[in-house]
């Protein structure tokens, strides 16, 4: 079953909702029935470190740099800040100008945090990822927001 396939050490799930929804980002941008496009997807760890889910959808027009400030910006109930998991459907040009689109997963998770949320996400990473499956082109490790930075991504 899906829910013994999900579990992984650190007893973390995606929730079905949140791969279903990953399912149809990734073919949005080729699909002509998609009633809404999204530039981007948030995941925290919710439900008392039990399962990965979507916190944020991101607007197709939405640029990176909004991205970044929303992913980085958002604090738990006692003001810390919250680690999270993104999928960013970027377009770029190549130095020698051909357009090219890729989705990008951002693993963030900022010094600042507290240390055992540093360590389920970073426990529970790769699991998600291969839970999310195929369509991933980058993956990215922030541990800050100058690791966002564009230039050092494309």
């Amino acid at each position: 079953s899906l829910s013994n396939k999900t579990r992984k050490m650190s007893g973390i799930t995606a929730t079905p909702e949140s791969i279903e929804f990953y399912n149809q980002f990734k073919l949005q941008r080729n699909s002509k029935s998609v009633p809404v496009k999204y530039r981007y997807v948030i995941y925290r760890i919710v439900n008392n470190d039990q399962n990965i889910d979507v916190v944020e959808k991101g607007d197709w027009e939405t640029p990176w740099d909004d991205f970044v400030d929303n992913l980085s910006s958002a604090k738990d109930e006692k003001g810390k800040p919250l680690g999270a998991y993104a999928v960013f459907d970027m377009e770029f040009e190549t130095l020698d100008g051909r357009e090219q689109q890729k989705l990008v997963f951002v693993a963030y998770t900022p010094d600042s945090l507290p240390v055992k949320q540093r360590m389920l996400y970073g426990s529970t990473r790769e699991s998600f990822k291969s839970e999310l499956g195929s369509g991933i082109h980058y993956t990215v490790q922030a541990s800050s927001i100058d690791d966002l930075d564009l230039d050092r991504i494309v």
